[in-house]
């Protein structure tokens, strides 16, 4: 499948009546104390590939509270990758409001979307330049 004539790209989209699921629950992402949010399946590869514990979101707006919030109930720290677009701005919208808010810090990856991005810039140094990111956290205001 590509993207059609108008752009609308159904590479990523989900059937219809096919539950949303964050992407990764089978994985020990709490051993750490901390996890890491991102949008999308392959940021979530990027990480794990790296011996970061990471979650998936379905999308800017594929966070449900009432489902996934749960999940992060025995996780501490919660870093929460913002994407420098209007998905960035959806994510942290949604976040002002969730349960989880008193323990998310903000990520920015600077002229990075993302992980991925990060990584295929540099994969000799991307565990280095990754681990300097969250010190760049802010708390979510």
């Amino acid at each position: 499948m590509k993207k059609s004539e108008d752009g609308v790209d159904d590479r990523f989209r989900w059937r219809s009546g096919c539950p949303k699921l964050l992407y990764g629950l089978w994985r020990d992402f709490e051993k750490d104390g901390y996890t890491i949010l991102v949008e999308g399946e392959s940021d979530c590869h990027t990480l794990w590939l790296n011996g970061f514990p990471a979650l998936g979101i379905p999308g800017a707006t594929g966070w449900k509270e009432d489902r996934d919030a749960l999940f992060l109930k025995n996780v501490s720290v919660v870093y929460v990758i913002i994407e420098p677009d209007k998905g960035g701005e959806t994510v942290k919208k949604w976040l002002s409001t969730s349960s989880i808010r008193d323990k998310v810090k903000l990520v920015s990856l600077g002229t990075f979307k993302d992980p991925s991005g990060l990584y295929l810039d540099n994969p000799e140094l991307f565990k280095e330049r990754f681990h300097g990111c969250p010190k760049c956290c802010n708390p979510l205001a």
